[in-house]
């Protein structure tokens, strides 16, 4: 009966006592926040590569009257970009200063006064009801 009790105690020397509530709490908030520190990470990640890519918008466009038609004779249009800020020209040179406010998204000033949504395949489809083709 005493060699027993003299392995159970050898076998629960190396044990850790049990924690207190206050104990229990603690590694219950490390855990909690180590968990949302891994989430944030997990979303940050991808959304820093997403705004380190920019849509393809420079170059030449001729716009498609679908659904609705063109608003200029002559349906060339061009893109040069610097930064987030773009200049949308048509080729009588009329020019409209707009702004790339994602990488799919474009808020087109006077005299287009459009959003514009940048497709797969790097056309526009702008809220008046034009589509840029690109060239």
């Amino acid at each position: 009966m005493i060699r027993q009790l003299t392995d159970m105690h050898d076998l629960t020397a190396g044990c850790r006592p049990a924690l207190t509530h206050r104990e229990e709490v603690s590694v219950s908030y490390k855990l909690i926040r180590i968990s949302a520190l891994a989430a944030l990470a997990a979303f940050a990640i991808p959304g820093a590569a997403l705004a380190q890519q920019s849509a393809d918008v420079i170059g030449s466009y001729q716009c498609v009257p679908e659904p609705s038609p063109c608003q200029w004779p002559g349906q060339t249009m061009s893109i040069t970009q610097s930064g987030s800020a773009l200049e949308l020209k048509h080729q009588d040179a009329e020019i409209a200063e707009a702004k790339l406010t994602s990488n799919i998204t474009i808020s087109g000033g006077p005299p287009w006064n459009s959003i514009g949504i940048v497709l797969p395949d790097h056309s526009i489809q702008w809220s008046n009801g034009t589509l840029w083709r690109k060239q």
